[in-house]
């Protein structure tokens, strides 16, 4: 969605092509082929969106809030805190304090 007049907008010509060619088959429409095409048209937009969002740089996803308490993790394991009590007292969930430990020992490894 440019202001320029002499750059066309890309989502409208390629919404334009895929409304030409749903339109171009001469069978009725059916309500599955209906649906198909509207889809195609929201994921498209939505593309688009996405796209407008990370170039304007709003588009940045989640924060990794688990991996920024990596060190406290390693820490507390090596005082012998378990593991459901390290993910309660940090805030997080078991799976995180468990991906946290798997990558160290995974860097651990190649640097031997």
């Amino acid at each position: 969605m440019t202001d320029t007049p002499d750059k066309p907008d890309k989502g409208r010509t390629r919404s334009a092509a895929l409304r030409a060619k749903f339109l171009r088959n001469t069978d009725p429409p059916s309500p599955e082929r209906v649906a198909a095409f509207k889809r195609e048209m929201m994921l498209e937009r939505q593309r688009e969106g996405i796209a407008a969002a990370k170039a304007a740089g709003k588009y940045k996803g989640c924060a990794p809030t688990a991996r920024a308490q990596a060190d406290a993790v390693r820490q507390l394991v090596a005082e012998g805190v378990s593991k459901s009590e390290i993910a309660r007292r940090l805030g997080m969930h078991r799976a995180s304090v468990h991906r946290i430990l798997a990558a160290n020992s995974k860097v651990a490894t190649l640097s031997l």
